[in-house]
């Protein structure tokens, strides 16, 4: 704890992740001479080591900030490659090296709050059909949202989400939805 209010955790670990599903994608040109393509996929088993930090900062029940982020070095343990898949080098596909999260939570009183959520990550390798893989683009997802305390156990929530309107990657072909919002209710016991 450097300072009141203030505190720094850094971590790190490892992971062994069994039967993970990595996607394989019909390149644009599959798609061109037959539109009903579908994904195929295989299973395959990681190793994950990870680093990170995660700083956060409470003032007075006023504001409190959590930063958060990791640093990934994936590896492959095993691959079972089914038989219609081109040889497929011993890469990861579908998971980025690195992620970060921001959320900064504003009290207005004890019953209004604003609150911001945003979630990032880093590119990451999509595999193809012939074998080649294709590079996506980072995820950038910023939300904002308002809060109000029923009562300390139940409150309800406006949130607007992915207010940049970006179309982030999920898997080759397919992208996340643009802006959206939700209302809700929430009970905490």
């Amino acid at each position: 704890k450097p300072t009141d209010g203030l505190l720094l955790d850094i971590y790190g670990g490892f992971a062994r992740l069994n039967n993970q599903v990595t996607f394989c994608a019909p390149t644009l040109n599959d798609l061109k001479t037959n539109p009903e393509t579908n994904l195929w996929y295989f299973y395959a088993h990681y190793r994950r080591w990870k680093a990170g930090a995660e700083l956060t900062y409470h003032y007075q029940d006023i504001i409190h900030i959590l930063l958060s982020g990791n640093y990934y070095h994936w590896t492959m343990a095993d691959l079972d490659q089914p038989d219609y898949l081109p040889p497929v080098a011993k890469k990861v596909y579908d998971r980025p090296s690195w992620d970060a999260h921001l959320r900064v939570d504003a009290n207005i009183d004890s019953k209004w709050s604003l609150y911001s959520d945003n979630h990032f990550s880093g590119s990451f390798n999509a595999l193809l059909f012939d074998g080649s893989a294709e590079r996506l683009r980072p995820t950038i997802d910023l939300n904002i949202g308002v809060q109000y305390n029923i009562n300390r156990w139940l409150y309800c929530y406006a949130q607007l989400n992915n207010y940049l309107h970006r179309f982030n990657d999920i898997y080759y072909g397919y992208q996340s939805q643009g802006i959206n919002g939700e209302i809700g209710l929430s009970w905490q016991f």
